[in-house]
């Protein structure tokens, strides 16, 4: 008890009731809770990125892997239309 360290909720860390609108908080502040006891909060929040091939931005031919319900791209993985003229194999 003292402190609490990425909860979900913001925590009294001195009578360990949760805020479960905790989302409508600014991102730092102190808070009076019901208990009487004020502490101080701070929002703390992660980005995260994904990136992936895609032969079409590159000017490169998909090498098309066919299956019976979606094509797919061997380099890149992308999904390809199951029309073998929208998208031209890779040599």
């Amino acid at each position: 008890m003292g402190e609490h360290f990425q909860t979900d909720e913001i925590t009294c860390p001195y009578c360990e009731l949760e805020f479960s609108d905790s989302w409508k908080m600014s991102d730092e502040d102190d808070y009076e809770c019901a208990c009487g006891k004020t502490f101080s909060y701070t929002r703390e929040v992660s980005v995260t990125y994904t990136s992936y091939r895609d032969c079409a931005l590159n000017n490169e031919d998909h090498d098309r892997v066919e299956s019976k319900h979606m094509d797919t791209c061997s380099k890149c993985d992308v999904y390809l239309d199951k029309n073998p003229h929208a998208t031209q194999r890779s040599a």
